[in-house]
């Protein structure tokens, strides 16, 4: 018999994305800015449910980013160039307030965040070009980063922790372990009943930590799926406030990042570092026909 009663996912999914939208309709009234934080968590369930939940499960999220942005990853960014334009430099590809004009996913404009792609050097490549909608016949151009030694030890914010795993093999897991932890306080009990003629309470500590696994891993889960999707309308100031306002929420928390799933190319990853001298350009800009 399951100790445990997993719900019906499309409940869970229903409400983040009705949530997510109540977050992103409040902004978008005004009845808060993208970096008033103590107002956008008293008054929105969206951003109450997440700091709830890091309270009690942000080690699971936490990442060195040498773990996750050092050799041999490659990190990548691309830049739209003109054909008429001379051999793009580095300066091309650092981050410059004055030529931020637009909404980023994590940043409004004027905002000087690097925005990198992660992965082996094909997947970094195409997910650098699919973050700037490459159509065919452009020409661009390809700067790969270092991670520099001073920000190895770093801490960023990893939304893709639960990106390989399902949520079928997630409820499996805490099952197998629950089964596992009442088969042996049963055995111990058995065994004290024998000996000492009573049992003591059963030790079931270690559930918690299964479970605090369970419930992060099923939220970033729901949250690459139903709230990480391609932005299909012109207004990235509507669509993309609500990520600015987490971004300033990891930033209180002392992160130097956030990495996330890509969601125009699905084998990739993106990074976005608060310091845009975390990273440093490597080697030779390739210019590229899309």
């Amino acid at each position: 018999m399951s100790l445990f009663e997993f719900s019906d996912i499309s409940k869970s999914e229903e409400t983040i994305q009705q949530t997510w939208e109540d977050f992103r309709s409040a902004l978008s009234a005004g009845d808060f800015s993208y970096n008033e934080l103590d107002a956008a968590k008293a008054s929105t369930i969206f951003l109450k449910v997440f700091d709830d939940l890091f309270s009690h499960c942000h080690p699971l999220f936490d990442a060195s980013a040498k773990s996750i942005l050092s050799c041999p990853t490659t990190l990548m960014r691309a830049g739209r160039l003109r054909p008429a334009d001379p051999a793009p430099t580095y300066s091309r590809f650092i981050p410059n307030k004055d030529y931020i004009t637009e909404h980023n996913r994590f940043s409004p404009p004027g905002v000087e965040w690097l925005y990198l792609a992660v992965g082996n050097p094909c997947i970094a490549e195409n997910c650098a070009l699919k973050e700037c909608r490459a159509i065919a016949c452009e020409l661009f151009g390809l700067c790969q980063f270092k991670l520099n030694e001073e920000y190895s030890e770093k801490i960023l914010f990893d939304l893709t922790i639960a990106e390989d795993v399902s949520y079928e093999n997630l409820n499996r897991q805490l099952e197998n372990s629950a089964d596992d932890i009442r088969n042996r306080e049963v055995k111990k009990a058995a065994n004290s009943i024998m000996r000492k003629g009573y049992a003591k309470a059963p030790d079931v500590s270690d559930i918690k930590k299964k479970i605090t696994r369970w419930t992060a891993y099923t939220y970033a889960r729901l949250l690459s799926k139903q709230i990480f999707v391609p932005v299909e309308t012109e207004d990235k100031e509507l669509m993309y406030s609500p990520f600015q306002c987490m971004a300033q929420y990891f930033l209180s928390l002392g992160y130097e990042g956030i990495v996330y799933s890509s969601t125009v190319f699905p084998e990739g990853k993106n990074v976005v570092l608060f310091d845009k001298d975390a990273a440093t350009p490597i080697g030779k800009i390739i210019k590229i026909y899309v």
